[in-house]
């Protein structure tokens, strides 16, 4: 079977079948079946430089969407750290400040010396983020805390 595929219309037709437009260029069965079979891998097919389909990988997330996701792990981590520390205390800003409430009333030393702890490798953190210039820099991070 003969096929043809267009850039203009990123589209593959059946001369006979459909009206193909001007621009459309032979295309082998063999051709087709490796753009189809990657199309089902995930690629997309596009047009290349000289016309011809050819499959391309999706692109990855940018690097704002890598940041914003490394920075709600580290938040995340903090609020979950700071939970255990106060024993009973859910991981959500209500729970972490009523624990904290409960704790400031039995040992203040004690729950300022863990807040200062925790904050400070929060900030750690959220500075080795910013400081990240390639998606590969800021996966690297390790999120992880004091306990």
């Amino acid at each position: 079977m003969q096929l043809k595929y267009s850039p203009a219309t990123n589209g593959f037709y059946v001369p006979g079948v459909h009206d193909v437009p001007g621009d459309a260029l032979d295309v082998t069965e063999e051709e087709h079946l490796a753009l189809r079979n990657a199309q089902v891998a995930g690629m997309f097919i596009l047009p290349g430089p000289d016309g011809r389909p050819m499959a391309v990988a999706p692109a990855g997330p940018t690097l704002e969407e890598i940041a914003a996701a490394k920075a709600r792990e580290i938040r995340a981590g903090f609020d979950t750290a700071l939970s255990g520390v106060l024993a009973g205390a859910d991981a959500t800003a209500t729970g972490v400040a009523v624990g904290s409430a409960l704790m400031a009333v039995t040992d203040p030393e004690g729950l300022e010396y863990l807040v200062e702890r925790l904050t400070a490798r929060r900030v750690a953190l959220e500075q080795a983020l910013l400081q990240g210039q390639t998606g590969k820099d800021i996966a690297e991070i390790h999120v992880s805390y004091p306990t």
